[in-house]
């Protein structure tokens, strides 16, 4: 689907985008009479609700998680969203609107290169770093709320935003003593265990701590190695402590401490070789990724007076990815440590004005190695400050204008390489900055009807590298920017059962940060550089919503539209190419009901097919899929919930990405006999109960 197909077909759908019923809230139907007004966004920068923001905001909260076991992890949650494209197993990132999260560089190329991710992950306000968005996940546990941003936020978060942002928030200590336990099983040696403790200490002083601990087997055959009893062994860990000081007084101001220590392992990909029924991986010696990840976190919050207020968050992170190989395979290990700094202030006025202004001080530090024909080793060295401002201003009682401005900078250097510099030789020093505009006008039609149009502009900054593969290239690449701009439109029907919300969008990519097969005819081998495409452009809307027909039942839909083309690309051969993992269509139905003392949940979600490679070779483009979700959740008492959950009900086990195989010269089979493949997960069955008291 080219960029005048999709445009026709906006041009349809908008007709009736006022009775679209899309996917707006994943609710329980509890709060069928919740509607957009009552959801707050906490990821803004000014106060807005799901009504009120032009941004294009998925919101789940820890009440639709308590009845959707299914959703284990934040990954989990990512692929039900539309326009949000999840390849479990190829060690890349979420693709949000056809860019990849991952950055221009995967693997083996952007460790070399020192590679930053396009895509923002917050935990309580802390950014994650790259191997962490790539290759580590977040369970389920004593979440609040995860909130999901489609679309460049560069004016929002600043660096590695340009896809989008996931915000993931953990609750925080109440003044009740409360005590949770949660115990799981299943399929593929499926095992979980959670517990969540929390005390008040004083009347103004509480903690909570947190544990979550999961195992579960890949599907995919592995062999052993020395080290790596064997590498499907999938696991994750995580423990956090919060300290909250709430002090009775009138301004309310809020401390709170947070303690984490995250750690995840699993094998580097999910590949698999002909017959791909077999599951037998392409390398069955696969390196096993293990992260640990360490933080400390501070959030403050004091009114000075009623309508301005002081707000700040800091943290403090260390963190460790170790690569486990064979002995002559290519192990690796990063050392890191960061530090982030934001204060702002926030003024609101008597007529509704809202202003807030802020500062972000980062710096991290990283030392890293690699085996690579000899031991390669890397330092790098980030200074990142940003300072911005946004606001918002009523200009009647109908239509409100929203500005912001952010400018960010950045200075970075890297070096290093082998100890004779003959094999690998790296010495960067780089500044870069950006000055990043944003601006909204929204009109209110009725109480109820909400219409807007947002620009924004996006960036990443650049970086370099060299190739994977002999003879070996060092290369560098520039900034890469995005003008996007969405008209938006929210609406409520009969007294906010029915919410719907509509985005249309169009982005336009100047220099691009794209892969360059330095040998398009060698389909094997990891000579790839980055380089600037001239210009890129994405185009496509998002439809969400939920019907709450009654107090026990209520049903939720999706649909997305996307189209992408690498409109300027000399040289490459990519010109008039879709980005990979675009799917033109992807769409989501469930529905939840409740009776007395059970809920049950249906979903099913729907894509069409993309290209895994750049290069859009026909044999690299998979098949559309349906995937089916479902869970029950039986409550024994107040205290006590035995569920039973299934992801992928149907065990679709289609290729979610494609390798062209080429046949060696000395054999007699086609090229596609030495394809390669991932496959969609299989089918998950697990069982467990809750107790809180």
């Amino acid at each position: 689907m080219k960029l005048k197909d999709i445009v026709i077909s906006l041009a349809v759908v908008s007709s009736t985008a006022q009775v679209a019923i899309a996917q707006q809230s994943l609710q329980t139907p509890d709060q069928a009479h919740q509607d957009m007004t009552v959801i707050e966004v906490t990821g803004e920068l000014l106060s807005r609700n799901l009504q009120q923001t032009g941004n294009s905001v998925v919101v789940i909260d820890s009440e639709l998680l308590a009845i959707r076991p299914e959703l284990r992890t934040v990954r989990d949650i990512l692929s039900e969203i539309p326009n949000i494209t999840m390849v479990t197993g190829t060690g890349k990132a979420p693709s949000v609107r056809g860019v990849d999260g991952t950055g221009p560089a995967e693997n083996a190329n952007a460790f070399f290169a020192g590679s930053r991710p396009r895509l923002n992950w917050q935990i309580d306000g802390r950014s994650a770093t790259y191997n962490e968005i790539v290759f580590s996940d977040i369970g389920i546990w004593d979440l609040k709320q995860v909130e999901v941003l489609r679309g460049p936020q560069s004016t929002l978060a600043g660096r590695n935003a340009i896809a989008g942002t996931v915000r993931v928030q953990t609750n925080d200590p109440t003044f009740e003593q409360q005590f949770a336990i949660r115990v799981e099983g299943g399929n593929l040696d499926q095992k979980r265990a959670s517990v969540t403790f929390n005390q008040p200490l004083t009347d103004t002083l509480s903690f909570r701590i947190a544990a979550d601990k999961f195992q579960k087997r890949s599907p995919v055959s592995y062999d052993a190695y020395p080290g790596v009893a064997d590498p499907a062994d999938i696991d994750g860990a995580q423990v956090r402590a919060k300290l909250m000081y709430l002090p009775k007084n009138e301004n309310n101001t809020r401390l709170v401490f947070t303690l984490t220590d995250n750690e995840y392992s699993g094998p580097n990909g999910e590949i698999v070789d002909q017959p791909f029924a077999k599951l037998r991986s392409n390398f069955p010696a696969q390196p096993v990724h293990v992260t640990d990840t360490q933080s400390l976190g501070v959030e403050f919050s004091h009114d000075f007076y009623s309508n301005l207020s002081f707000e700040a968050v800091a943290s403090i992170t260390d963190f460790t990815f170790t690569r486990k190989s064979t002995p002559d395979g290519s192990k690796a290990e990063v050392d890191s440590t960061e530090h982030v700094i934001e204060p702002r202030i926030r003024y609101t006025a008597q007529n509704g004005s809202e202003v807030v202004i802020g500062t972000r001080w980062y710096q991290a530090k990283q030392d890293e190695w690699i085996q690579f024909i000899a031991k390669q080793s890397f330092k790098d060295d980030t200074d990142g400050i940003a300072a911005y401002v946004e606001g918002a201003v009523p200009l009647s009682d109908k239509l409100e204008l929203t500005a912001g401005l952010r400018y960010e900078k950045e200075s970075r250097q890297r070096s290093g390489g082998d100890p004779d510099r003959a094999i690998a030789n790296i010495e960067a020093d780089n500044d870069y900055s950006a000055l990043l505009p944003k601006l909204g006008l929204s009109y209110e039609l009725s109480d109820t009807n909400l219409i807007g149009l947002q620009f924004s502009r996006g960036y990443n900054a650049g970086g370099g590298g060299i190739t994977f593969a002999m003879p070996i290239v060092n290369y560098s690449y520039d900034e890469e920017y995005v003008n996007s701009l969405e008209l938006y439109g929210r609406q409520q029907f009969l007294n906010g059962d029915i919410n719907t919300s509509v985005n249309f969008f169009y982005s336009d990519y100047k220099d691009m940060q794209l892969p360059f097969d330095l040998t398009p005819n060698d389909t094997r081998d990891e000579a790839f550089v980055v380089r600037n495409a001239e210009q890129v452009q994405t185009i496509g809307a998002e439809f969400t919503g939920r019907w709450a027909l009654n107090q026990q039942l209520s049903i939720n839909s999706s649909l997305a539209l996307l189209d992408s083309e690498i409109s300027k690309y000399p040289d490459s051969g990519l010109e008039g190419n879709s980005l990979i993992m675009v799917p033109s269509l992807s769409m989501k139905l469930g529905a939840s009901w409740q009776a007395k003392n059970w809920v049950a949940n249906v979903s099913s979600n729907y894509t069409n097919g993309w290209y895994t490679t750049i290069t859009n070779l026909q044999e690299s483009k998979t098949d559309g899929f349906i995937s089916v979700d479902a869970s029950f959740n039986y409550y024994v008492n107040d205290d006590t919930k035995l569920y039973l959950s299934i992801r992928n009900l149907l065990d679709n086990d289609t290729p979610i990405a494609l390798y062209p195989g080429t046949a060696p010269t000395d054999s007699d089979k086609p090229n596609s006999a030495f394809d390669k493949a991932v496959l969609n997960q299989p089918r998950t069955i697990s069982a467990g109960f809750e107790y809180h008291f």
